[in-house]
């Protein structure tokens, strides 16, 4: 009898999770059901509730039905599942804009609330780049500095940067340039955590004309470099406007610019191996723009007061061979190519072609 109501009430848990991102009648009848009966209660191994979920998705207009069936407290929005997240946090996270404003709206306290690594939902928008939700909490004076920043001392700009969401960073940084000059309580900036980036630059990348030779495949690697530097750039930034006429209207600042494609090349880089190359190259433009941005905004002092290493001392610590960055000390070391499967096959290619050509000379 005990083990057929296990059963059952997996069942009904099971459904409710495969429900969560449906809107037709037969599944939001499941969901009033589980509503109704179970409200807020786990519905997985992790702690996650039916709130989790619908966040998840982004179904808001069954979170709107399951408020008129039963009005949904603070109380039920600060439940958190084992990672310490809320709802709000899972929203934030896969970027639910309109969930977040049905959240807020019942109860704008629960944007204080931190997981298990003291992250409250603003920080983690940041750290994964989900630039409309944390504008729409910034233009609503939700953001401030106890929000934006985790218990170790890390602010959002340095989520945004360990987590390589370059163009949000730079985002961020028009609307908070103070952030710039901010330290965890390691005394680590922003800049100090782009320093290890290694990869993020093109001189750390296989791209880089001075890595030639470091793939398994030489000839693949050479035609790869030739096709990245055709990829046209989608960032640029504007050059200062000097007007000697009247200095008043002279504008230093480098803005950063979005170029449009055509179609025809949106198509050509649709397809997944250019696309790579593509992505890759719009990050390495997003991080050199980054970094300049924050050589000019650091705040030199703090280094020659602390004993904080200066980030641009700890990059030539770092560097090594053939780039400006190596990896943090605090972390194994890397493959240069990080291509996973891809490296065995062209690895595979490299001895095919070696027995072709050898059969060739032979013949």
């Amino acid at each position: 009898m005990g083990r057929n109501r296990t059963n059952s009430i997996s069942h009904r848990e099971s459904a409710a999770y495969t429900t969560s991102k449906c809107n037709d009648p037969k599944s939001i009848e499941i969901l009033r059901d589980f509503w109704r009966e179970e409200v807020v209660s786990p519905i997985d191994n992790r702690g996650d509730t039916i709130l989790h979920f619908i966040a998840i998705h982004g179904n808001v207009s069954v979170l709107k039905l399951l408020i008129e069936e039963r009005p949904i407290s603070g109380q039920d929005l600060k439940i958190q599942n084992k990672d310490g997240n809320t709802a709000l946090h899972k929203a934030a996270r896969f970027g639910r804009l309109e969930i977040m404003k049905v959240m807020v709206s019942l109860d704008s306290e629960i944007l204080f609330e931190r997981n298990s690594k003291g992250e409250t939902p603003i920080y983690v928008a940041a750290a994964h780049g989900e630039k409309e939700v944390f504008t729409f909490l910034a233009d609503n004076n939700l953001c401030d500095e106890s929000t934006m920043t985790r218990n170790d001392g890390s602010n959002v700009l340095h989520a945004a940067v360990a987590h390589e969401c370059y163009y949000f960073a730079i985002q961020l940084l028009k609307m908070y340039p103070e952030l710039a000059r901010k330290q965890d309580k390691k005394g680590w900036s922003a800049l100090n955590i782009l320093a290890t980036k290694h990869l993020s630059f093109k001189s750390g990348s296989i791209y880089a004309l001075q890595q030639m030779g470091t793939a398994p495949f030489l000839p693949m690697q050479a035609l790869e470099t030739f096709i990245y530097f055709c990829i046209p750039a989608m960032y640029e930034e504007s050059k200062p406007n000097y007007n000697l006429e009247d200095p008043e209207t002279t504008t230093i600042d480098h803005v950063l610019i979005k170029r449009k494609r055509s179609s025809f090349v949106n198509f050509l880089l649709g397809n997944a191996w250019l696309g790579v190359m593509d992505d890759e190259k719009q990050k390495h433009i997003l991080a050199l723009t980054l970094a300049r941005i924050l050589v000019k905004e650091e705040d030199w002092n703090f280094y020659a007061n602390n004993c904080v290493e200066n980030p641009l001392i700890q990059a030539t610590k770092l560097a090594s061979v053939g780039s400006p960055f190596k990896f943090s000390t605090e972390e194994p070391p890397i493959e240069k190519t990080t291509r996973g499967y891809k490296t065995l096959i062209l690895m595979a290619w490299g001895v095919l072609w070696f027995k072709v050509f050898s059969n060739l000379l032979l013949a």
